[in-house]
């Protein structure tokens, strides 16, 4: 799980760059913020009478939940420990106890996915505003496909209390989104040559992380009682210039020993990376992020590193798991040559070491 917290560890990772930032600016500090399922017929969890779990035109007090996450299955929780829990009738509070009736797994992909309750492996199916939400059979068609209602694809979604509440539809009010750009110099690019940089990097690098609800605290380690997961996007800009002498930064097949010569390559670099993490604060600071950065020609540690870049918004004592880049994609092209060089890194390319993936050399 990779635990550690911003107070203790330094990470050192390689240089990674992306092309995606999206999000929006982040909420005011201390602001309070809960989360409820909402359906793509645009109705939400609420607590009605008898602690049932019934659907909501808006949100409000009544729909406050917590969200917990391991892999794709999920529970939801509220006060005096209580779950929302399967069982005759449809969905309704009753105390925590991990039971498999309390578990809903994730079916599908994108923005709404089902939910399936691992106790009576129906679907989660809202019927309108005031109806209780129950839990029902999905028959799958004449290919083996299952074919859900709006009614019961769901997404999860935080909203600030005394917000926006009213109208039709639920008003999720200002997710906890956090943005922040940095402009880097002399950042020292690492290929797969000898010497190893290949490069000095001219960068905007432009950070976007999304406050997706509690998980368990087990995800933050260190013994913590609150963990939080985010999603976001790491999108670098930029430019490099080649390092004459170095050793280009593919070595694989025909490239082996091949060297930065003159002409000096000069050229742009532009990719990126998505986010995925657990952090111990529910409060990221776009304040608390770089705005300037000189490596020096150096490699970057600690939150400084593209890998780890996401501390950045966390303040000294917060613990984390899962920070890292698995996938990733930088395209680095010149622009001064008489014919054109293209070289890209990728996680999916062997990070960029194999004949076909191009190269930079002058």
């Amino acid at each position: 799980m990779g635990f550690k917290s911003k107070a203790a560890v330094a990470v050192s990772g390689a240089l990674t760059a992306g092309a995606f930032a999206t999000l929006a600016a982040a909420i005011p500090a201390g602001a309070a913020t809960y989360g409820t399922e909402q359906s793509e017929g645009g109705v939400v969890f609420a607590v009605g009478n008898n602690s049932a779990i019934v659907g909501a035109g808006h949100t409000g007090p009544n729909t406050e939940f917590s969200h917990s996450v391991n892999g794709h299955t999920v529970t939801f929780g509220a006060s005096n420990n209580r779950c929302v829990t399967d069982g005759f009738g449809g969905l309704s509070l009753q105390h925590c106890n991990n039971s498999r009736s309390q578990k809903f797994d994730e079916v599908g992909f994108g923005q709404y996915v089902a939910l399936q309750n691992e106790g009576s492996h129906q679907y989660v199916t809202e019927h309108g505003p005031n109806r209780p939400v129950t839990t029902d059979n999905v028959r799958q068609d004449r290919r083996g496909h299952l074919n859900f209602s709006r009614s019961q694809e769901w997404k999860w979604t935080t909203f600030n209390v005394g917000g926006h509440p009213g109208g039709r539809h639920p008003h999720p009010g200002h997710p906890v989104t956090a943005k922040a750009t940095t402009h880097i110099i002399n950042h020292p690019d690492g290929g797969h040559g000898n010497p190893a940089i290949w490069a000095e990097d001219t960068i905007n690098r432009t950070v976007t992380i999304k406050l997706m609800g509690s998980a368990d605290p087990s995800n933050c380690g260190g013994g913590v009682t609150h963990c939080y997961y985010y999603t976001g996007t790491l999108s670098d800009n930029g430019t490099f210039a080649a390092v004459v002498g170095a050793g280009a930064p593919n070595q694989s097949g025909h490239w082996a020993g091949s060297t930065e010569v003159r002409p000096q390559a000069r050229g742009t670099m532009i990719g990126g990376a998505p986010e995925a993490f657990y952090a111990s604060s529910n409060h990221p600071d776009a304040a608390l992020v770089d705005h300037f950065l000189d490596n020096h020609n150096t490699s970057a540690t600690g939150d400084e590193t593209t890998s780890a870049w996401v501390e950045q918004f966390f303040p000294a004592g917060t613990h984390f798991g899962s920070v890292g880049l698995p996938t990733y994609k930088w395209t680095y092209t010149t622009t001064n040559l008489p014919h054109t060089q293209q070289w890209v890194d990728s996680s999916g390319n062997n990070d960029g070491n194999n004949p076909q993936d191009g190269n930079i050399i002058g």
